[in-house]
Formats: C-alpha cells, sequence, structure tokens
C-alpha cells in the first residue's frame, strides 16, 4: 500500500469509530437500551483501533 492509502484508511476507521461512538451514546440514551447491540458497537470499535495500530506501523516501515 502507498503511504496515501495507508493514512486514508486510517482516516476511515477513525470516522467510523466516532460514528459508532454515537450510536452507542444514541442506544444509552434510550429507556431500555439494547446491550447486545452496544457489545457489538464496542467489538467493532476495538477492530478498528487493531487496525489503525497495524496500519500505523505499516507507514512507519515506509
Amino acid at each position: 500500500m502507498k503511504k496515501k492509502s495507508i493514512r486514508k484508511s486510517i482516516a476511515n476507521y477513525e470516522i467510523r469509530i466516532k460514528d459508532h461512538l454515537e450510536k452507542i451514546d444514541k442506544e444509552l440514551s434510550r429507556s431500555s437500551p439494547n446491550e447486545n447491540i452496544i457489545a457489538y458497537f464496542n467489538a467493532e470499535i476495538r477492530n478498528f483501533k487493531n487496525l489503525i495500530e497495524k496500519n500505523v506501523k505499516r507507514l512507519k516501515k515506509h
């Protein structure tokens, strides 16, 4: 991957993390939040953070 595409991937993951955090906040504001959905979004966020770490390492190699 080129540096530009790696940076773009990182930016996209950061946007998706932000979106998922907003969805979690929205779900928590409900009278009876669905814990399964919250757990799913948290798992996705962890995955995105791992992917960001991998891409940062790739950037450092270039």
